[in-house]
């Protein structure tokens, strides 16, 4: 047990109530959370589940499970792992949405954490909403002063003092107005509309919700659509509904019922916050082997960046990237087809028309493919047979055989040691670099890359 009061284990283990160190209570919440963790993983392939009721088998999921459980690689040290999460935390936040959420990994804890609270969030905000109702919603006094020669209003006699005083024969007017315009009720309508879209989002995308779930986001939509005044709607204003400077404002001009939903709305931006993917990336659930592509792209953008200058990512039509360097005609492509170097699957006459397969990393210089390599979260000398398979394919795919010198092609993993290892297939030479091996941070592996990018470029 650590100090967090929570137990390690490992991937790929199986875990007992007692393994755990869990009590009956404890069990039960763990098992109703792990339960909800696997239904929000859209890949059934080894997620995270409870076998029989007895046994937590976290399969390559990492992450803290309900401050309950840490689940841990197993393949490498916590230094190692750390070091990795961290440096993929600080990568991401480089980019901005939609491409950060393409390069994420899938993390289903904050997934299963927002079906529960913001329906919640939502209940309680109808409910105030509802008293407020009863009465009326607040209003601003405003109050305008206008000079001339007649009065275009309530005369203001103070006002038309000073102006005699002066030597002046101006009339001063008054007018009052009330205002919806004010910025509780911008909070209001604000909130309203992030309920509305995360309720939407909820009966979108997840079945098995309450039946009360629907009903509540027509409540919120009913109020957008008809208790709103035009003043707010059509305002300009746009006050800072984040800052605890105008939040303090509002307080201190509100009361009864107002101050009660601005205790909320602080207590929601807390809760997003803890639901940020950025912000939580280190105890976040997620798959390893994710997390150790997204460390490769990582390294091997700051070796091409070093080399090609800085580089921009663009989004393609799919979930992958590809990344185009300002000083070369380079690109390097992650995860994602590369029909247009695809010398056989793309080919219409023989297969028809289809994308071609998917590499981890294709590096292309000058119009050229200049290196193509694969990230496996496995030991290089127990690669699962799958993924060998996968990887020639994409070597007889992408690699012209008939060229005097190919391209050089890796496999990128970790091991026991950081001695290179090399293969050849139909003279492609292979070459298998452990980025992450027993004892070390970092290995030799990452120097081999960096040689077999740049070489000769």
């Amino acid at each position: 047990m650590n100090s967090n009061a929570y137990k390690e284990v490992a991937t790929r283990g199986r875990y007992t109530q007692e393994d755990l160190d869990l009590n009956k209570a404890q069990w039960g919440n763990f098992k109703t959370y792990v339960d909800a963790v696997e239904l929000a993983v859209n890949s059934s392939n080894n997620s995270p589940r409870i076998v029989g009721s007895e046994e937590f088998r976290p399969g390559a999921w990492v992450g803290n499970y309900n401050n309950l459980v840490s689940v841990t690689p197993e393949k490498v040290t916590t230094e190692q792992y750390e070091k990795m999460v961290n440096e993929v935390a600080s990568f991401v936040h480089l980019f901005k949405k939609p491409i950060a959420d393409a390069i994420l990994p899938e993390q289903p804890d904050l997934i299963v954490e927002g079906k529960v609270a913001y329906p919640r969030y939502s209940q309680t905000l109808l409910f105030y909403t509802e008293e407020l109702l009863a009465g009326r919603l607040p209003v601003q006094i405003r109050r305008k002063s206008s000079r001339g020669f007649e009065f275009e209003g309530p005369p203001d006699l103070q006002g038309v003092i000073k102006e005699r005083a002066r030597g002046s024969h101006m009339l001063v007017s008054r007018e009052t107005k009330f205002t919806f315009d004010t910025p509780a009720n911008h909070l209001l309508y604000e909130f309203h509309s992030q309920m509305a879209a995360h309720l939407d989002h909820l009966i979108e995308n997840y079945a098995h919700l309450p039946e009360k779930i629907p009903k509540q986001l027509q409540h919120h939509i009913n109020f957008l659509n008809t208790a709103v005044p035009e003043d707010v709607v059509n305002s300009d204003a746009s006050p800072a509904l984040r800052d605890p400077t105008v939040l303090a404002k509002i307080r201190g001009q509100s009361s009864g019922v107002i101050m009660e939903i601005v205790d909320l709305w602080e207590a929601y931006l807390h809760q997003r916050a803890q639901l940020d993917p950025f912000e939580n990336f280190a105890t976040a659930i997620k798959p390893i082997y994710e997390v150790f592509e997204i460390w490769c792209l990582h390294r091997v953008l700051e070796i091409l960046e070093n080399e090609y200058g800085s580089w921009t990512p663009n989004r393609d039509r799919s979930a992958a990237s590809q990344f185009v360097f300002e000083e070369a005609d380079a690109v390097l492509y992650y995860d994602t087809s590369v029909s247009s170097h695809s010398r056989y699957v793309a080919n219409e006459d023989a297969f028809g028309k289809r994308e071609s397969g998917r590499p981890d990393f294709v590096f292309v210089l000058n119009g050229e493919i200049r290196w193509l390599a694969d990230a496996k979260f496995q030991n290089l000398d127990r690669l699962g047979i799958s993924g060998i398979q996968r990887f020639l394919g994409y070597l007889m795919d992408f690699i012209d055989t008939s060229l005097e010198q190919t391209p050089p092609t890796a496999l990128l993993g970790i091991g026991d040691s950081s001695s290179i290892k090399t293969f050849s297939v139909e003279g492609i030479q292979v070459h298998q670099l452990s980025l992450m091996s027993a004892g070390t941070l970092e290995s030799t592996g990452l120097e081999a890359v960096r040689d077999m990018i740049v070489e000769e470029s």
